[in-house]
C-alpha cells in the first residue's frame, strides 16, 4: 500500500463541513477504511502546541507511578511514561476534542457516534528502546475469530506529536491494513522488522489517526530529549475500554475539571460523558506529594 494513499494535507484549508465537503470526507473515510491509519499534515497550531509542552515539563514530567498512580504509569520498558492529563488550561484549548478539521474527519468515520475515551501523553524516554508490538484492544468476540475485520471502526486513536517525529526522535510504526489483514505483521516480538511498516516523520501539527485494531508500535528514542505525544481515543459511543483503564485501581482515562465543563459549549458536552470530575493537577500533586518534608 502506497504511503500516499494514508497522508492527506490539510494545510490551507480553516475548516471542513459534513455536507459541503461530503464528498472529501468520504474519501478520508475509504482510505481509512483500507490502511486503518491516516496521517494528517497541518492540523494544529504548533504555537498552541508550544504552550503545551511547556504546561506539561513544569507540571507532568516529574510525577512517577509510587506517588501520583492516578495520574502516571510507566510503560513499554520503564522507559516510556503515560500521563492521564487533567482537561484545564492549556490543555482545555477547543481544538484538541473540536478541531474544525479533525472533529468532521472522526465524526465520518466514526459515523456521528463519539466519545472521548481517553485523553493523555506518551512520551518516549532518551535511549528508549522499542515498544513492543501491539494493537489498542483485544477483539471484540474472541470466540469468533477473524470477525472483527467485517467490523466498521469503533475506536480510534489520534496521536498528536508536541514535537517534529523523524529519525532520530523516532516516530510510531504503522502496519497498514493490519486491522484486517495481519499478514504483513511480524509474527513474534522477538522478530520485528520495519520492512512492511510505514514510519511517518510527523510535524508538530500534524497529528495520526490508527484503528484500534491497526498493529503499531513506537520506535526507539535516539535523542538525549523526551519525545511526548498527545494521545486521544475516540469511540463508538457504546464501547468502553477496560483494557487499558480500570477505573477500580483508582486510574480513570479521561479527567476533567468541574470549570473546564462548566465553559464547554454545550453541543460538545456528549463528548465527556465518560469522563470523571478530577482536582486541577496542581492540588493533585500537592496531595500526592503531602508525605514529603514541607520546604521552609
Amino acid at each position: 500500500m502506497e504511503d500516499d494513499f494514508f497522508r492527506i494535507d490539510l494545510n490551507g484549508i480553516d475548516r471542513l463541513d459534513l455536507n459541503k465537503d461530503r464528498d472529501f470526507l468520504s474519501d478520508v473515510g475509504k482510505r481509512f477504511r483500507k490502511s486503518g491509519a491516516l496521517w494528517l499534515k497541518g492540523v494544529f497550531d504548533r504555537d498552541c502546541l508550544h504552550s503545551l509542552i511547556h504546561s506539561f515539563n513544569e507540571k507532568y514530567v516529574s510525577l512517577n507511578e509510587t506517588d501520583h498512580h492516578e495520574v502516571c504509569q510507566d510503560v513499554g520498558h520503564a522507559d516510556r511514561k503515560l500521563y492521564t492529563v487533567v482537561m484545564e488550561t492549556p490543555f482545555d484549548h477547543p481544538d484538541l476534542y473540536a478541531s474544525p478539521k479533525l472533529l468532521p474527519i472522526l465524526q465520518t468515520l466514526l459515523h456521528n457516534q463519539l466519545l472521548i475515551q481517553s485523553f493523555g501523553i506518551v512520551s518516549a524516554y532518551p535511549g528508549s528502546k522499542r515498544q513492543p508490538l501491539h494493537v489498542d484492544h483485544i477483539e471484540l468476540f474472541e470466540e469468533m475469530a477473524g470477525l472483527g475485520r467485517m467490523l466498521p471502526s469503533y475506536a480510534i486513536t489520534v496521536a498528536i506529536p508536541l514535537i517534529d517525529f523523524n529519525e532520530q526522535t523516532g516516530t510510531t510504526a504503522i502496519w497498514l491494513g493490519s486491522h484486517m489483514n495481519s499478514n504483513s505483521v511480524p509474527t513474534s516480538d522477538e522478530e520485528v522488522t520495519f520492512e512492511n511498516a510505514v514510519l511517518p516523520s510527523l510535524s508538530a501539527g500534524d497529528c495520526m489517526l490508527w484503528d484500534f485494531r491497526t498493529w503499531h508500535c513506537g520506535t526507539p528514542n535516539l535523542t538525549n530529549a523526551q519525545r511526548p505525544l498527545i494521545y486521544l481515543s475516540v469511540t463508538r459511543t457504546w464501547f468502553e475500554d477496560r483494557c487499558n483503564y480500570n477505573p477500580s485501581s483508582g486510574r480513570y482515562p479521561l479527567l476533567v475539571t468541574s470549570q473546564f465543563l462548566d465553559g464547554v459549549d454545550p453541543k460538545f458536552l456528549p463528548l465527556f460523558a465518560g469522563a470523571k470530575v478530577s482536582e486541577p493537577i496542581d492540588i493533585i500533586r500537592n496531595k500526592t506529594n503531602s508525605h514529603l518534608p514541607q520546604k521552609n
